[in-house]
């Protein structure tokens, strides 16, 4: 492949990215819905909180003390697994928004590249490279 100078290689990399959008407003919005959800996770395995499981619940049976631990072993892995889901999801909600901020940071980046190809000539009207 011959050098490509970056004058070339920046109307090329002009050329591909014709057609690529993203949609920020979407992204944020599906954000917040996750951020909701992850707090909804958050609520649920807090107000899950300790449980004492009392053995006389069972009656007399044999099994009572390890019918009680059971239910409580139930509780505690399910109050983990909200709390893993809130977590989980703050960290989807977090990297939604710091997508969002790197694209808007390129996108920034990009026209000021662009504006400066321009106004050398680099780039012409119909985004073609200058022979």
């Amino acid at each position: 492949m011959p050098w490509l100078g970056p004058d070339t290689l920046l109307a090329e990399g002009w050329r591909q990215m014709q057609g690529f959008t993203v949609d920020l407003d979407e992204l944020a919005s599906c954000r917040r819905l996750i951020q909701d959800y992850a707090r909804d996770f958050g609520s649920v395995g807090a107000g899950l909180g300790l449980c004492d499981v009392d053995t006389s619940l069972f009656g007399t049976l044999p099994a009572a003390t390890k019918l009680a631990r059971a239910c409580q072993d139930l509780h505690a892995a399910a109050a983990d697994q909200f709390s893993a889901a809130h977590e989980f999801l703050g960290r989807v909600a977090q990297g939604l928004g710091e997508g969002c901020r790197r694209t808007t940071e390129t996108e920034i980046a990009n026209a000021d590249a662009m504006k400066r190809a321009w106004s050398r000539g680099i780039l012409v009207r119909g985004q073609t490279c200058r022979s």
